[in-house]
C-alpha cells in the first residue's frame, strides 16, 4: 500500500490540479468577455473613423465653396455664416480625432491585457496537462507497487 507521504503527494497534486482547472475556467471567462468587448469596440471605432472621414469631406467641400464664394457675387452675411459652419466642422473633426486617439490608446491597453490572458491560458493548459500526466504516472506506479506487493505476499 501507499505510504502516508505518497498519499499526501497525490492529494497535493490533485488539489493543485483542481485549483488550476478553476483558474483556467476563470481565465477562459475573462478571455471570452474581453474578446467580445474588444470586437464591439473595434466596430464602434470603425464607425467613428467613417464618421470623421465624412466630416472631413464636408469640411473640405465647405472650404472649396467658401473659396469659390469669395470670387462670386456673394454677400458678407452669407460668407460669415459659411465660415462659422466651416469653423464648427473643423472643431468637431478635431475634437473627434482627439477622442478617437485616446480611445485607440485605451483599446490598445485592453488588447495588451487580452494578450496576457491568452498567455496565462496557455500556461495553465500546459500545467494541467503536465499535472494530469504526472497523476497518471503516479497512479500507474502505485498499481505496479500494489501488484508487486500482492505477488510478493503470495510467494511467502
Amino acid at each position: 500500500s501507499l505510504t502516508t507521504r505518497d498519499e499526501l503527494d497525490l492529494d497535493e497534486l490533485n488539489t493543485t490540479l483542481e485549483q488550476c482547472k478553476i483558474s483556467l475556467k476563470s481565465f477562459e471567462t475573462k478571455e471570452r468577455f474581453l474578446w467580445t468587448r474588444i470586437s464591439r469596440y473595434r466596430q464602434l471605432m470603425k464607425k467613428r473613423e467613417q464618421y470623421i472621414f465624412d466630416l472631413q469631406s464636408k469640411c473640405a467641400a465647405s472650404s472649396i465653396e467658401n473659396t469659390n464664394a469669395i470670387s462670386d457675387d456673394y454677400d458678407e452675411e452669407n460668407r460669415n455664416g459659411d465660415n462659422d459652419r466651416y469653423d464648427d466642422l473643423r472643431k468637431q473633426v478635431a475634437s473627434l480625432q482627439e477622442k478617437h486617439g485616446h480611445d485607440r490608446e485605451n483599446l490598445s491597453s485592453v488588447e495588451q491585457i487580452y494578450k496576457e490572458i491568452l498567455i496565462e491560458l496557455e500556461t495553465l493548459r500546459r500545467k494541467i496537462h503536465d499535472l494530469e500526466e504526472k497523476r497518471t504516472f503516479i497512479s500507474q506506479k502505485r498499481e505496479e507497487c500494489q501488484e508487486f506487493l500482492i505477488a510478493a505476499a503470495e510467494m511467502c
